[in-house]
């Protein structure tokens, strides 16, 4: 196992760009608003999240994603 962590820890720490997916729970512990929470969710707020939603109005989804980024680096 400390093999495969030390070269993971190779191929990130020389990597130029990262990328993480992750499951739906992150959000939540990290202080960021979820999307399936039942009083505030993102769903019920906006449609961001589709096809049809980038579309017909990308500067929404952008402005909420690049909001959602700006949070999630505090």
């Amino acid at each position: 196992m400390a093999d495969l962590i030390s070269s993971a820890m190779t191929l990130l720490l020389g990597a130029q760009r990262i990328a993480v997916f992750s499951g739906a729970g992150l959000s939540a512990d990290s202080g960021l608003a979820t999307f399936r929470d039942a009083d505030n969710g993102r769903w019920n707020q906006v449609d961001v999240a589709t096809q049809f939603a980038f579309k017909t109005n990308r500067n929404a989804v952008w402005t909420h994603y690049e909001h959602r980024r700006r949070e999630a680096l505090r």
